[in-house]
């Protein structure tokens, strides 16, 4: 039976993970006997239960090569708000009746989202982590520590290119901007994302118990 892997924008997504809305998705297949691949006859692809053809389709490319992986499928949809379901047939090479069926379900939404705002451990002995799922990339993300008196006393701050759909973690050691640790007691946290211009904040708590 063949073996098919598929990434999104490299990286291996989980069902439901959010996605961007024009995504590189690759696909590839794993065929263990000695016969070479020749066309794309061992490869269908469906969306949404609908099938993607491989002519005259200029969001569709691949390779055949005679070494694993047999095939790469390299699919680029132009994709609207919604929820997705990929699923990819590959057939034996051999022609046996042998069919593997990998399914791959997803969700665009073109609204930058910040979503699922925790940090863990959460009470800490010093450090943790700030996780959070977003629906796109932002432009720039902070995340701002204050006392419960309000002064800042932390912010760290992340890039783009330093973040990726769905699902994020941040790490912060526990220490001020002064490279102290910071004492017990309870502390607010904001994130912040901003996109075109457009802000978004979420406000959290949390411990330190050494």
């Amino acid at each position: 039976m063949p073996e098919i892997n598929i990434s999104f924008d490299g990286t291996d997504i989980l069902d439901g993970d959010y996605v961007s809305a024009n995504p590189e998705i690759k696909i590839e297949l794993y065929d263990f006997s000695m016969l070479p691949l020749n066309d794309t006859s061992s490869v269908s692809l469906f969306l949404n239960n609908e099938q993607i053809y491989f002519a005259n389709n200029t969001e569709l490319s691949y390779q055949l090569s005679p070494a694993n992986p047999k095939m790469i499928v390299t699919y680029s949809p132009q994709l609207e708000s919604g929820e997705y379901m990929l699923k990819v047939l590959g057939k034996n090479i051999s022609g046996s009746a042998d069919t593997n069926i990998v399914e791959r379900y997803f969700i665009v939404n073109e609204t930058t989202e910040l979503l699922n705002v925790y940090n863990y451990p959460n009470p800490s002995k010093g450090s943790t982590y700030f996780t959070f799922k977003l629906t796109q990339i932002p432009d720039e993300l902070k995340i701002k520590i204050y006392t419960v008196a309000g002064r800042l006393i932390k912010q760290i701050v992340k890039s783009s290119s330093e973040l990726k759909y769905d699902f994020n973690s941040i790490y912060w050691d526990g220490k001020d901007d002064d490279e102290n640790s910071i004492a017990n007691g309870v502390y607010f946290y904001k994130v912040i994302i901003n996109k075109n211009g457009t802000t978004r904040d979420v406000t959290e708590k949390l411990a330190i118990v050494r």
